[in-house]
């Protein structure tokens, strides 16, 4: 099941770009994984061949102290590919070194890819952000009624937390019926994954189609995305892995399946590769299959005190904004954060999750590609 704990991870990483912390803690010692890396991008000269060989000692320390069997990662400094590799192995099994088409389930990266079809939604004129959702699912708990598409989807909209899943969508909002909001929608921020199962639905009702079936013709190929989706599997899939025991043992995780339900996919269950999130980012750079307008909505926060927007975390390090979401799920975890300004982006995806809560060290591997790749550093702009 997503872990609950998902939402500190988001604050951490920004917390940490924000101080810049060196170095990762060590998890405990390395169990000399192997480290083969393959590369989609050759480098064209000295400057080029230097960003290669400091993104390699980085991604080797943070896989090493860390006994990920196998990481993808992109890095886009202004604008240009300069880092497209995989390393380790897809399956402790196989061997086999991961790719730009290897795929992963990204957890909780699924929501800005949820929040896109929901904009693509806006831009046919289907729907406002700032309708009501019970316009669209007129059984909604009484107490979530007046709570806008936009608060659900910037994790404003103060419906509670769910303990347990049951079997389907009516249930789960059966079991709320009598509950109140923990906070009036807008006030705050509180990470909820139930918001995007709202979305999900949103979706399916307005345009008449499965959420996959929609996201699939309307969003993944107009873009490219071929291998994004759900269940999917070839030889070409990474196996997750969690700790077995105390002494670090990796144990592989079957097929990861929504709890509850299918309804589950749109929030954090979804399947993709390092090739399609690069195609998704230069979507977004490009403004392309969105009009502008909607580009600004979701890259914008809901409240300005806030760092809540339409799928994205934003924060501003030294005036400078910084787009990010994180993933974690049984067997995986994943980052996708941008700097819109800049246009440097960071993305990688692998193949462990030990259910422990690692936004620092994660956080300091992401600051450590932005600052040594990307030459970033905000707190110096």
């Amino acid at each position: 099941m997503l872990l609950s704990r998902t939402s500190r991870i988001s604050f951490l990483v920004v917390y940490t770009v924000l101080c810049l912390l060196g170095g990762a803690n060590s998890w405990g010692q390395s169990n000399n994984l192997p480290l083969s890396c393959s590369t989609s991008i050759r480098a064209s000269g000295r400057g080029e061949r230097l960003l290669t060989q400091k993104a390699d000692a980085i991604v080797n320390d943070f896989m090493q102290k860390n006994k990920i069997p196998g990481l993808v990662l992109g890095v886009v400094k202004n604008g240009k590919i300069v880092v497209e590799k995989g390393c380790g192995v897809i399956s402790l099994d196989s061997g086999m070194i991961p790719n730009e088409n290897t795929i992963f389930n990204i957890g909780s990266v699924s929501k800005p890819l949820t929040a896109f079809g929901i904009m693509y939604l806006v831009d046919q004129g289907k729907l406002r952000l700032d309708d009501v959702a019970s316009q669209y699912i007129p059984n909604l708990p009484p107490s979530w009624r007046k709570t806008t598409i936009r608060q659900f989807m910037s994790h404003q909209s103060g419906i509670p937390q769910f303990k347990r899943n049951l079997p389907t969508f009516n249930e789960m909002l059966a079991s709320s019926n009598n509950l109140p909001l923990t906070f009036a929608p807008g006030t705050r921020n509180e990470y909820n994954n139930f918001n995007y199962v709202v979305i999900g639905k949103v979706i399916e009702i307005v345009s008449g189609q499965p959420y996959l079936d929609f996201m699939r013709q309307k969003i993944f190929l107009p873009l490219g995305m071929t291998r994004t989706g759900f269940g999917l599997r070839d030889a070409n899939t990474a196996t997750g892995y969690i700790n077995a025991d105390r002494n670090g043992q990796l144990l592989p995780v079957d097929q990861v399946m929504p709890p509850g339900g299918l309804y589950n996919i749109p929030s954090g269950f979804m399947q993709s590769t390092l090739g399609d999130l690069l195609k998704f980012y230069n979507a977004i750079r490009k403004n392309k299959l969105l009009s502008p307008a909607s580009y600004r909505q979701m890259l914008e926060p809901t409240q300005p005190n806030l760092p809540g927007s339409p799928g994205w975390m934003i924060n501003y390090l030294g005036g400078v904004e910084v787009v990010s979401k994180n993933g974690s799920v049984k067997g995986y975890r994943s980052m996708f954060l941008f700097v819109p300004d800049r246009d440097h982006a960071v993305i990688f995806l692998y193949n462990f999750n030990s259910g422990n809560n690692p936004g620092r060290i994660i956080s300091s591997f992401t600051n450590s590609l932005l600052r040594d790749v990307c030459n970033f550093h905000p707190l110096r702009n």
